[in-house]
């Protein structure tokens, strides 16, 4: 039977319900966060295949209106502008990126 120690439990239960399952019939005793790695490292290593299809994963970036890098030239700030509707930020401190751009489905 599994065992997962209560201090690395909240970490466990944030797992996908499919990998808790199976992580639970493969008899493991999970003492540390160490011990919770080692045996998700052994799962990648053994049963790629099946967890490599979650629906859960996604970007820390992928639309929040983050950019993880600032644009370095105005053709990049015009690319983000196509792919995102980026709003004009309300500070009075002009950057160099704050003009105005009409494009496809930009409004003011």
């Amino acid at each position: 039977m599994t065992y997962i120690n209560p201090r690395v439990e909240d970490q466990f239960n944030s797992l996908p319900s499919e990998l808790k399952s199976y992580i639970l019939q493969r008899d493991e005793k999970i003492n540390t966060m160490a011990d919770l790695l080692r045996i998700l490292e052994q799962i990648s290593e053994d049963d790629d295949e099946r967890f490599m299809n979650f629906d859960t994963v996604a970007s820390a970036t992928d639309c929040t209106g983050l950019i993880p890098t600032p644009p370095i030239s105005e053709d990049e700030c015009d690319s983000y502008v196509e792919l995102y509707r980026i709003h004009q930020p309300d500070n009075d401190v002009n950057n160099g990126f704050q003009q105005v751009h009409k494009g496809p489905g930009i409004s003011q």
